[in-house]
């Protein structure tokens, strides 16, 4: 399958084809489709590291770091070595522990001040009970 950065998918192209179309979407921005194109290349190669990491990567930039994570996962489980995976793991973790600490200062905050009503607080760091 080809797909274009339009997102159109097209047919026949191979796992090395999808790869290099799922890294150029993701320089461009396109994270959704990159993230079609290596599930493309999955299909194809069920064990591609490098299509996991690609699509934690894309997950990761989305914000989405559960799927990212589940995704860097899968892609040590089939190549332990590829240190873009390790790495594209650890920021999907670091996103993840980034949004408990904000949900954390969110529910301190609401213990302390009664207010549930952030948007005119404005800046969390301005919160009485920022730790940052």
């Amino acid at each position: 399958m080809r797909i274009s950065f339009t997102g159109v998918i097209e047919s026949n192209r191979t796992v090395e084809e999808l790869l290099e179309q799922s890294a150029a979407a993701y320089q461009a921005g396109r994270f959704e489709v990159c993230i079609l194109a290596a599930q493309s290349a999955i299909v194809l190669n069920p064990d591609s590291a490098i299509a996991w990491s690609n699509i934690c990567a894309a997950f990761n930039s989305l914000g989405q770091f559960e799927q990212g994570r589940t995704a860097g996962e899968q892609a040590l489980k089939w190549d332990p070595t590829l240190v873009i995976a390790a790495n594209n793991l650890e920021w999907s973790n670091r996103g993840l522990d980034s949004n408990r600490l904000l949900e954390l200062d969110r529910r301190v905050a609401v213990v302390k001040t009664g207010e549930t009503d952030f948007h005119r607080w404005g800046d969390l760091k301005k919160l009485p009970c920022w730790m940052g």
